[in-house]
């Protein structure tokens, strides 16, 4: 899932949208700025075999950049 989370600028200060992502579970989390609203869309993208998130890009052995680095090693 993709969630695009809307918050106050003073809310938004400090908040990293890839720490959100994993805390959340989900593939992409989007911030902006504006009164507070959620919303949570289907991930574009293929599906890491591996950590099952989505990405726009895989390698040729369907990883993301992040599972082929923890394979390799």
């Amino acid at each position: 899932a993709t969630v695009e989370l809307t918050l106050e600028p003073e809310q938004l200060k400090g908040l990293d949208s890839t720490e959100l992502a994993n805390l959340f579970i989900v593939s992409e989390v989007s911030l902006k700025s504006g009164p507070f609203a959620v919303a949570v869309h289907k991930a574009e993208g293929a599906k890491c075999i591996r950590c099952w998130k989505y990405y726009s890009k895989l390698n040729s052995e369907d990883l993301c950049p992040r599972c082929a680095e923890a394979v390799q090693k």
